[in-house]
């Protein structure tokens, strides 16, 4: 999605910070932007505030609410799931604690366990 395709709503790179609330910064070259437009949109359609997107690099993927971090991918292990950065704004509008909101949800660890393990738990059979 390029800049010219993006809602007025969304701010680009060059804005004044005072027109935004959110700012997203994206590994450009990962990829990311669709992840951020897509935080983006979630944002803007749950909270009506508007957000800035800065290009980075080495899989950077960060939210910042008011220029606080409240979401970092090297963080996480992970992107955030749907709802999930709006559900952190919301604990921090009623009062929760920065830290205390973005931890609420466990970061993903890689399992160490087997295909096969896995397939006999999911399926309750062996996959032979």
């Amino acid at each position: 999605m390029d800049k010219q395709s993006l809602p007025p709503s969304f701010i680009s790179e060059e804005a004044e910070p005072h027109l935004y609330r959110f700012k997203i910064t994206y590994c450009h070259s990962c990829g990311f932007r669709q992840r951020a437009v897509k935080v983006a949109a979630e944002l803007e359609e749950h909270l009506q505030e508007n957000t800035i997107f800065v290009e980075g690099s080495n899989g950077i993927f960060e939210v910042e609410d008011k220029g606080v971090n409240i979401f970092s991918y090297k963080e996480r292990g992970r992107f955030p799931e749907t709802g999930e950065i709006t559900g952190i704004v919301q604990a921090i509008e009623s009062g929760t604690d920065v830290n205390q909101a973005k931890n609420s949800l466990p970061t993903r660890t890689l399992s160490t366990e087997s295909f096969e393990d896995w397939f006999v738990k999911a399926y309750g059979k062996s996959k032979k």
